[in-house]
C-alpha cells in the first residue's frame, strides 16, 4: 500500500493560533478517506510540519521539514509511488517560479505523487508526461507565479509600512507591543523585573561572569524573563548585558539608533562599564581561537551531540593556575548546557574536547562498514554527479521547449527525459543492492583529513554523548547505531 506523507506549513504566529494546521490536517485525512481505491496510509513517523517558516525566501528548503523529505526522496528512503499531500503549491514555493517548478518536476520524476488538496490536481510522471503534461505544467507555472508575485507585493507593502513606522519614531509612536521583558506593553516599567536586570549588570561589573549570574539566579530560583524558558542560560545572560535597550536605545532594522525610545533602567556609566568588562571576555575568546588548530576552530561538533538527559552539549573552557613563568594550561571542554548553569536532572562533568573529536574519527572505519562499501558508494556518487547534470540539460531542454515548441526541441527534451529516468532507476537499484545512504562520504574523510561539520552531518544524524558513564553514541544516516568508550581523563592543555 502506498504512503501519503501530509506536509502542512504556515508562515506567522497568526496562523498558528488559527485554523491553519488543522485545516491543512484534516484536508490531507479527508482525501485518503474519499479515495479508498488508492489504498493510501497515512504516514505517521515523519512529522512533516513547518511552523512558522516562509516558503518565500526557501527557508524550509534548507532548515525545514520539507528539505529533510526532498532529501529523503533523492537518497531512496522514500519508496517511489509515495503521495505528497499539500494543501496547495504555494505551500511548497512561494520563490521564482523558474526555481520552484523544477523542484516539483524532481519529486515527480523521483516517483512521488504530488496532490494539491484545495483544486485535487495530482501531479505525477503520467499527469506531466501524458498529452495534457505541457498544459498542467502551466497551470502550476501559472500557480507559482501568482504565488511569487503574491509575497513579493506582501514583502514590499511590509517594508514600506515598516520605514514608515521608522520615520515617525521621532513623533513617539510605538512601533509594536513587543518589548524588552523589564517593560509592559505600553513601555511603562516592571520595578521586579528591572530589579534583576540591575542585578546582572552590578554582578558582571564586579567580576562573576556570565555562567556564574545564570547558575546564581537559577539556584535562587529566580523568574525567567519567559514562561517559555526553565532556566536561566549563560546566553540569556549576556544577551540581557548585550543589550541597549536597558538605557532606553532602538536599534531597528534599517541600522539606525533610536535613543529615547524605550525608558533606561540602568544608566549610562554602568552600561559603559559592562562593555568595557565584555572586553577582556572577547580578548580571551581570541585567544583561545589563535591557539587552536585550524580543525579545532572549525567546529565540527557544533549542534551535533546531546546529553543523555536531551540538552544540548555545548563547548566550554578551562585554565589552570598562572606558574612562576607566567603561563597557564587551558583545556577545551564539553558539557551539559542544562548542567553548566545549574539546571536540574543533570549532573555537571566535563570531557575532552579534542578526545571526543578523536574518537569519533578513530570510529569512522568501523561506520563504514556499518553503512556499507566504499567502492560502491562511490559508484553511488557517480551516478549522482550524473543525474545532476542530466537534470541540469533537462531544464535547460524544457525551457528550449516553452519558447521553440518545435518537433526537434520536443524530441530533445524527451530524450534527455527517458534518459535521467534510466539512470535515477540504475541508481536506485544499486543502492536497494548495497543498502547504503551515505557513506561515499566517509570515504571522502579517509582522503579528508581536515573534519568539518557539513561532513559529519552527512554521515550521523546525532550523537548522544554520557559524560558520567565516559561513552557515545552515534547513529548514522542510515539508522544504524555505533557505540564508542571515551577515555575520559584530561590530556595536557595548551600553554598559554
Amino acid at each position: 500500500m502506498p504512503i501519503a506523507y501530509s506536509y502542512k506549513r504556515f508562515s506567522s504566529e497568526k496562523q498558528a493560533r488559527g485554523d491553519s494546521l488543522r485545516r491543512q490536517t484534516e484536508l490531507a485525512e479527508s482525501y485518503i478517506s474519499s479515495n479508498p481505491h488508492l489504498n493510501l496510509i497515512l504516514d505517521q513517523e515523519r512529522h512533516l510540519t513547518d511552523e512558522g517558516m516562509s516558503a518565500y525566501k526557501g527557508v524550509h528548503l534548507k532548515k525545514g521539514a520539507l528539505g529533510v523529505f526532498i532529501r529523503a526522496v533523492e537518497d531512496g528512503q522514500i519508496e517511489e509511488g509515495s503521495y505528497l499531500l499539500v494543501e496547495s503549491l504555494d505551500r511548497l514555493s512561494r520563490g521564482q517560479p523558474s526555481d520552484a517548478l523544477p523542484q516539483l518536476i524532481d519529486l515527480v520524476k523521483s516517483g512521488i505523487v504530488v496532490v494539491t488538496l484545495n483544486d485535487n490536481r495530482i501531479y505525477s510522471e503520467e499527469s506531466i508526461s501524458g498529452t495534457n503534461g505541457s498544459f498542467v505544467l502551466m497551470q502550476s507555472l501559472v500557480g507559482m507565479a501568482r504565488a511569487f508575485e503574491e509575497s513579493e507585493t506582501k514583502g514590499k507593502r511590509v517594508r514600506a509600512a515598516w520605514e514608515n513606522k521608522f520615520k515617525k519614531i521621532k513623533d513617539g509612536i510605538q512601533l509594536t507591543k513587543r518589548v524588552p521583558f523589564w517593560l509592559n506593553s505600553d513601555r511603562t516599567v516592571r520595578l521586579e523585573k528591572v530589579a534583576i536586570v540591575n542585578r546582572i549588570f552590578n554582578d558582571y561589573v564586579s567580576g562573576k561572569g556570565s555562567k556564574v549570574i545564570a547558575t546564581e539566579l537559577n539556584n535562587e530560583q529566580v523568574e525567567t524573563p519567559t514562561l517559555a524558558a526553565k532556566y536561566w542560560h549563560e546566553s540569556t545572560v549576556k544577551k540581557i548585558l548585550n543589550s541597549s535597550s536597558v538605557i532606553g536605545t532602538l536599534k531597528t532594522a534599517d541600522g539606525q539608533s533610536h535613543e529615547g525610545y524605550y525608558p533606561a533602567v540602568i544608566s549610562k556609566e554602568l552600561w559603559v562599564e559592562a562593555q568595557l568588562t565584555k572586553g577582556s571576555d572577547t580578548r580571551r575568546r581570541s585567544i583561545i581561537n589563535r591557539i587552536m588548530p585550524s580543525a579545532e576552530v572549525n567546529r565540527p561538533l557544533a549542534g551535533l551531540l546531546k546529553c543523555t538527559c536531551g540538552a544540548t552539549i555545548v563547548r566550554a573552557a578551562k585554565t589552570g593556575r598562572v606558574r612562576k613563568d607566567g603561563t597557564k594550561n587551558m583545556w577545551e571542554l564539553l558539557v551539559c548546557s542544562r548542567a553548566r548553569v545549574g539546571g536540574h536532572g543533570c549532573l555537571y562533568k566535563s570531557l575532552s574536547y579534542s578526545k571526543v573529536l578523536k574518537a569519533i574519527k578513530d570510529s569512522i572505519p568501523e561506520a563504514s562498514l556499518l553503512a556499507s562499501s566504499i567502492d560502491n558508494e562511490l559508484e553511488v556518487r557517480g551516478f549522482d554527479e550524473a543525474i545532476f547534470e542530466l537534470q541540469m540539460s533537462a531544464q535547460e531542454a524544457y525551457a528550449v521547449l516553452k519558447t521553440t515548441r518545435t518537433p526537434q526541441s520536443r524530441a530533445e527534451y524527451q530524450r534527455i527525459s527517458s534518459e535521467l529516468e534510466d539512470l535515477q532507476e540504475k541508481r536506485k537499484q544499486l543502492v536497494e543492492a548495497v543498502g547504503t545512504v551515505g557513506s561515499h562520504v566517509m570515504g571522502m574523510l579517509f582522503k579528508e583529513p581536515r573534519m568539518t561539520n557539513e561532513w559529519l552531518r552527512k554521515v550521523f544524524k546525532e550523537g548522544i554523548l554520557d559524560t558520567l558513564g565516559e561513552s557515545l553514541s552515534l547513529t548514522l544516516q542510515n539508522g544504524k547505531v555505533l557505540e564508542i568508550a571515551l577515555n575520559a581523563s584530561e590530556e595536557e592543555g595548551v600553554a598559554l
